[in-house]
């Protein structure tokens, strides 16, 4: 996977893209590369998407005030992400998007069976 896109599926102008070298912050404040201002719920700086192992992406909590949820699940620790997951920060739910290669890679990066109890570790 080249990179992914975390976007409000409400209103889709509220996107960020992910690169491999890129880091996407999540909050309320002005220099984060997605800005959500208006939910009142969500800190500053509320949450990271980072690149990880193997080309893959990590969603963090850097401690926000109201959690950061995946799939339904508080995140503790860092977590990795895949196409089709849900993050839940404050009143706002985010999709993730695949962007890039869809061959093998893409395949390779899909979630292995099972992968909905990935942060029940993370608790």
């Amino acid at each position: 996977m080249s990179g992914i896109r975390v976007y409000d599926p409400v209103a889709e102008e509220r996107s960020a893209l992910a690169a491999p070298r890129g880091v996407v912050r999540i909050g309320r404040e002005s220099d984060c590369e997605l800005v959500l201002a208006d939910d009142l719920e969500i800190s500053r700086r509320h949450a990271e998407v980072r690149p990880g192992p193997e080309g893959r992406f990590e969603l963090r909590d850097p401690r926000s005030r109201n959690g950061t949820f995946l799939n339904g699940e508080r995140v503790a620790a860092p977590v990795q992400i895949f196409p089709g997951d849900e993050i839940r920060v404050g009143e706002t739910t985010l999709r993730v998007e695949a962007l890039g290669r869809t061959t093998s890679s893409a395949r390779a990066a899909a979630p292995p069976p099972g992968h909905e109890g990935r942060c029940a570790d993370s608790r």
